[in-house]
């Protein structure tokens, strides 16, 4: 096994910042929660770190998908991953089998279903050089830098797999889930894998880059994370990148009832793919203006079947105007 600790802020100031990792606040089996699936544009704030910073998450709003479940359970699976003692499971998202002990904790192998890129669930296991993640106490400015080894199963065969990881505490600060939820004494966590493989001649890269939100006064749960998931080909060629991004606390759903009520047509499908339509009482004499959450206009289109294939990934708001009324409606662009 390959480790490498470095010290950045702890070794500048002589101290770490706000709150650890230690084995005292390590999750616990039985401990779950419900996290509500956000915007999947917004942002990981992948920059925004140190201390005292912000990360404003209060404009992301819920979208149309089932609420997922943060999960930590015990080990059933004994012959593929002998030494897991804790299953954590980001409910439809991703399953990561650590091994926890009083001084450390490792990864083992981890699930994920990829859909199109990989059909099926790929499983990883880190069998032949698990992956370490942290050393207690683990706090501000401490990283590690881990190479692994182990095998890679999915729809497309079994494969050998490799790759490094790291494990950071990158920031402290405030971080703001929703208009009425501010928690000031937040620790954040990412840990980034790359696991390579060869398939059928192919060189496969799966990157996951995980963001997660601690408040230990609260629980032992992440308030927030932020899931992106890649899939590349040959070097260059992306095959899938996905965003997760889970709030603890219920933001408020795209298009409210209030919303709906006011409005004098609807969009389908919501969220979209390539193609929104407008529906309603329409006569043909109408405008249609798409705008960004910004406010700015980024397209004009000239019918009621929109072509929307040119739009980023996130949430924007249709507006219809006629007879000098205006009703504007929000969608998703995934």
């Amino acid at each position: 096994m390959t480790r490498k600790l470095l010290f950045s802020f702890c070794v500048l100031s002589g101290f770490s910042f706000g709150q650890s990792f230690t084995a005292a606040n390590e999750f616990a089996i039985g401990e779950s929660q419900t996290m509500y699936m956000c915007d999947s544009a917004a942002p990981s704030y992948a920059g925004v770190t140190g201390t005292g910073v912000t990360w404003d998450y209060s404009s992301y709003m819920k979208v149309n998908n089932p609420n997922r479940t943060y999960s930590v359970t015990a080990n059933t699976n004994t012959t593929d991953y002998p030494t897991c003692n804790k299953v954590v499971s980001i409910q439809g998202v991703l399953t990561t089998m650590y091994e926890t002990t009083a001084t450390e904790r490792n990864i083992v192998g981890l699930e994920y279903t990829s859909g199109e890129a990989i059909p099926g669930t790929v499983v990883v296991k880190f069998s032949t050089d698990d992956l370490h993640v942290m050393d207690y106490d683990f706090g501000m400015g401490d990283q590690i830098v881990d190479a692994f080894s182990g095998s890679m199963t999915s729809s497309l065969g079994p494969s050998t797999a490799t790759g490094n990881a790291s494990s950071v505490v990158d920031a402290t600060g405030t971080l703001i889930l929703s208009s009425s939820v501010t928690k000031t004494n937040v620790v954040r966590h990412h840990l980034m894998d790359t696991i390579n493989t060869t398939v059928f001649g192919q060189n496969i890269k799966l990157i996951i880059s995980q963001y997660d939100y601690f408040d230990f006064v609260d629980n032992n749960l992440p308030l927030f994370s932020h899931v992106n998931i890649r899939i590349i080909q040959n070097g260059s060629n992306e095959l899938s990148n996905m965003n997760f991004v889970l709030n603890s606390v219920e933001p408020p759903f795209f298009a409210g009832t209030d919303e709906q009520e006011k409005a004098a047509f609807s969009v389908f499908p919501n969220p979209a793919g390539n193609n929104l339509q407008i529906k309603g009482d329409l006569n043909g004499s109408e405008s249609f203006t798409i705008f960004d959450l910004a406010g700015k206009s980024v397209l004009n289109p000239a019918s009621a079947n929109i072509d929307i294939s040119g739009l980023q990934p996130g949430v924007y708001v249709v507006q219809v105007e006629k007879d000098g009324v205006k009703s504007q409606q929000k969608f998703i662009k995934k």
